[in-house]
């Protein structure tokens, strides 16, 4: 897992989202505190740690899908049996050619294809479809909480 978030962190600073050594040490505790096999509690525990400016939430979303490429019935746009590596690298290489060029739409559309919603706000991290309960909703904002506090002191 730390090799895949080394990489992530690279493909993050790659299309313009910042990240620190501080934050991406938060964000490695964060997925270490929660089950790595829900992409979905996954995103939102990376995002929450790394995300500072709505302006990179759709460059995160990209680079989450690309890093992180799930194992699916395949969308609009992908090819039946495509291998999942396959997947990822085709997937990469549409999002760094979108962000190359700037190209805001393009990478919305390719988050779009993926399905991904983005999570702009603490309301958005308690959609029903984000946390398989409320316990593990409020065992995620604690940890953060503390991840927070033990920084402080």
């Amino acid at each position: 897992m730390l090799t895949t978030l080394e990489t992530f962190f690279a493909r993050l600073r790659e299309a313009g989202v910042p990240i620190s050594v501080h934050e991406a040490l938060d964000a490695a505790r964060a997925a270490g505190a929660v089950d790595a096999t829900g992409r979905d509690v996954l995103r939102a525990a990376l995002a929450a740690t790394i995300v500072k400016d709505d302006a990179h939430r759709t460059a995160f979303d990209a680079v989450f899908d690309v890093t992180f490429a799930a194992r699916s019935v395949p969308a609009e746009g992908e090819e039946e049996g495509e291998p999942p590596s396959a997947l990822a690298e085709r997937l990469r290489g549409e999002l760094e050619e979108a962000v190359r060029r700037g190209d805001l739409e393009a990478v919305e559309e390719l988050a779009r294809r993926k399905g991904v919603r983005p999570i702009k706000s603490l309301d958005d991290l308690a959609r029903d479809d984000v946390w398989e309960s409320d316990e593990e909703l409020d065992a995620f904002l604690a940890h953060l909480d503390s991840m927070r506090h033990a920084d402080l002191a």
